[in-house]
């Protein structure tokens, strides 16, 4: 690893960690098998959880006006805030718009 930058550090980190955590192994197995220390790799991952919550640490109103009401129905995905916290996924829901979503709530 030959990063100049501490963005770039932690860039090449949280692709490490992304990998190591969709893996069917271990972490242990992982970082055995790429000479990482144990210690090292959760430092890292603290690390890059930690940037991801200062990146997400407010809300941003989004600007639907210019988006088609057909397009909400593609993602089929509807999430309520009010006295219940509601996700309602249709039959045919964008699995993928699904895990990004789940991500952002994750990380708040």
């Amino acid at each position: 690893m030959d990063c100049s930058s501490p963005d770039e550090k932690l860039e090449f980190w949280r692709l490490v960690i992304e990998e190591f955590e969709s893996s069917d192994k271990s972490i242990k197995e992982q970082c055995e098998e790429n000479d990482i220390a144990l210690g090292q790799y959760y430092n890292w991952r603290r690390k890059v959880r930690e940037s991801e919550q200062d990146e997400s640490a407010g809300f941003v109103e989004l600007d639907t006006t210019d988006i088609p009401e057909e397009s909400f129905d593609e993602v089929g995905v509807c999430l309520e805030y009010g006295k219940n916290f509601v996700i309602r996924l249709s039959e045919d829901f964008n699995p993928t718009v699904l895990k990004s979503v789940m991500k952002v709530l994750k990380s708040l």
